[in-house]
């Protein structure tokens, strides 16, 4: 659970910050949908999942649905209002995030359980009340 979650997370940092050229970037701010660059950084982005998850294709499913959401998350932070890039960059960023721990709880069940405690209202009440 813990690997699979690092190793995601791990590949969507080497993808999106660290193998991801200023030039790519630019390319898709001006050509939006139409760059190809787009679909190149996903593909990157899933061969990334596969390999620092040690080829493990059980997970097929999740790179595929982890991949289109990049896909889309993406896409949709270049039709964003330019004066909001900022906060595009953020949302996009955590979005980016929740889709990954999804995933793990997809293939994990029980790894999101502190966090569904923590969510309940009584929990809430409890934490009001101190």
């Amino acid at each position: 659970m813990t690997k699979l979650l690092v190793a995601l997370l791990l590949a969507h940092i080497i993808g999106d910050f660290v193998l991801q050229p200023d030039k790519w970037v630019k390319d898709k701010e001006s050509k939006k949908i139409r760059s190809g660059y787009l679909l190149v950084h996903v593909l990157l982005h899933i061969a990334l999942m596969v390999v620092l998850t040690g080829f493990e294709m059980k997970y097929w499913l999740g790179f595929l649905i982890i991949g289109i959401t990049h896909y889309l998350l993406d896409l949709s932070k270049l039709y964003w209002d330019k004066k909001k890039k900022i906060s595009a960059f953020f949302i996009d960023q955590i979005l980016h995030i929740v889709v990954i721990l999804l995933t793990v709880w997809a293939y994990y069940p029980g790894f999101l359980l502190p966090w569904h405690l923590i969510l309940t209202p009584k929990f809430q009440l409890l934490v009001g009340a101190i």
